[in-house]
């Protein structure tokens, strides 16, 4: 299998101490920072604190480089696109009609780190956050436990089901399955694998539906509790103070 069952890594660091309300906040307000601060400076700031905080919290270094493998493909497409669609400022190389500027470089560097530093952030929040504080924390913020409980099983079986399709995969080619080709070749190679993972998906979602219902999910007139209950500590206090004064100041200074 290539990855975790979860996203959550266990750690007693003090981000992963924190309240999981106060890391919502903490989306958010970063969110907001980088939809308002869309220069290169700002993204690669944001990119560095979220790697501090990620090293700080005791996540592994393979962890970080596989957010960094898979976003690469991704920061190649955004400068290649941005390249060739927005040829503004002094051209440094040109052939035919494709013209590469420092402008164009620099702007589709900033776009690409900001897309970086969002999924840095999302990936800062579930490497820490368990899936039943997650839960929790949604409900105190007043969200119904149902929509909860579904964000939570979609967060859980999406590395559980790609490690399920990667299980498969080696099983199948252990057997003799031979994938190649690109495109629509490669997919209808990847049929057998696909039939497998769509009959185990249907299995998971059956199971699944059993246990909700022994456990009496969405039952008339009762009472939801927690075995441990979700409470602001006095460093939650502090650590909300602090994203909401530096928001409320770098808001300040972009509206000046």
């Amino acid at each position: 299998m290539r990855i975790a069952e979860t996203f959550y890594i266990h750690r007693p660091s003090w981000l992963h101490r924190a309240d999981p309300r106060v890391k919502v906040f903490f989306v958010l307000a970063v969110w907001g920072i980088l939809f308002v601060y869309n220069t290169l400076p700002a993204s690669l700031t944001a990119v560095v604190v979220l790697h501090g905080l990620l090293f700080s919290a005791g996540i592994p270094l393979r962890k970080v480089g596989g957010i960094w493998k898979a976003m690469l493909p991704i920061n190649l497409s955004i400068l290649i696109v941005w390249l060739l669609f927005q040829p503004v400022g002094d051209v440094v190389w040109q052939f035919g009609w494709v013209r590469v500027t420092v402008q164009g470089l620099l702007q589709g560097a900033a776009l690409a780190l900001r897309i970086d530093a969002l999924a840095f952030l999302l990936f800062t929040w579930l490497f820490t956050t368990d899936a039943n504080a997650l839960v929790r924390g949604f409900v105190r913020l007043g969200m119904p436990y149902p929509w909860g409980l579904v964000l939570t099983l979609v967060l859980h079986y999406i590395p559980s089901f790609q490690s399920q399709f990667y299980a498969i995969l080696e099983a199948q080619q252990a057997r003799g399955l031979r994938v190649e080709g690109k495109g629509f070749r490669r997919v209808r190679a990847l049929m057998p694998v696909l039939v497998a993972l769509v009959i185990q998906v249907l299995r998971t979602a059956d199971q699944l539906a059993w246990t909700l219902e022994a456990r009496c999910f969405g039952i008339k007139g009762v009472q939801r509790t927690f075995l441990h209950e979700t409470r602001f500590r006095w460093a939650d206090y502090g650590y909300l103070a602090v994203i909401l004064g530096v928001t409320v100041l770098l808001f300040y200074l972009r509206l000046r």
